[in-house]
């Protein structure tokens, strides 16, 4: 698999994700040089070996050509992406045909989060959207098959769409 992790912070997704995709080609973007750099540091031996890049770049702008990725995963930085219906849109150009964009988020909007959340949330300007109006940018953007998984004990989504 041909897998990109947009928003990639320290790297901890791209090594989990290394461990999975034993003959893969990983990608990393991350919009903080700080965080590109401290990445490469956490997975030194996949970038040396070249499994592994990693980018400094924005999700709104990607890189890379049309359908290059297999897989294109986030782990909780959709929240900070400018401009949701562009953005998700760019992911579908970088995905192939049948292939999947993850969204990991230890928050979402919901009648249970908490007030200290939803002040997190009005502080860093981030986006809380609810599963059904993510659902809706998502399909809004072209994708298909669009499931979204909750674990409403800890506040947690994970929504799965396809090219």
């Amino acid at each position: 698999a041909i897998v990109l992790d947009v928003g990639c912070g320290g790297g901890n997704a791209l090594k989990m994700l290394s461990r999975r995709a034993k003959n893969g080609k990983l990608y990393g973007i991350d919009y903080s040089e700080t965080s590109v750099e401290v990445a490469a540091k956490e997975n030194k031996e996949d970038v040396a070996s070249g499994k592994m890049e990693i980018f400094h770049g924005s999700v709104s702008e990607l890189p890379f050509p049309d359908d290059m990725f297999d897989t294109v995963t986030t782990v909780e930085s959709y929240y900070f992406w400018p401009d949701l219906p562009h953005d998700f849109a760019e992911v579908r150009r970088v995905l192939k045909l049948g292939g999947t964009f993850v969204i990991v988020a230890e928050m979402y909007a919901h009648e249970g989060q908490s007030e200290e959340q939803k002040r997190i949330v009005d502080v860093l300007g981030m986006h809380n959207n609810t599963p059904k109006e993510l659902e809706q940018m998502l399909t809004g953007a072209g994708y298909s098959n669009v499931r979204i998984e909750l674990d409403e004990g800890r506040g947690w989504l994970c929504a799965f769409a396809q090219k």
